[in-house]
């Protein structure tokens, strides 16, 4: 923790831009976020199928 507060501190105006939203006009990831949810469930099954004798 005392850690990541120095970086914070070392790196506050690189971080500022975290608070701010994209402008509506900029097109949203969904593409990017569709292909996380289908490799986390294709991970969630084949986890415990790989387990199975």
């Amino acid at each position: 923790m005392p850690f990541d507060l120095i970086v914070y501190l070392s790196r506050g105006k690189q971080l500022a831009y975290v608070c701010h939203p994209p402008p509506a006009s900029m097109p949203r990831p969904w593409g990017n976020l569709l292909t996380v949810l289908v490799s986390t469930a294709a991970y969630f099954f084949a986890v415990p199928a790989s387990n199975t004798p």
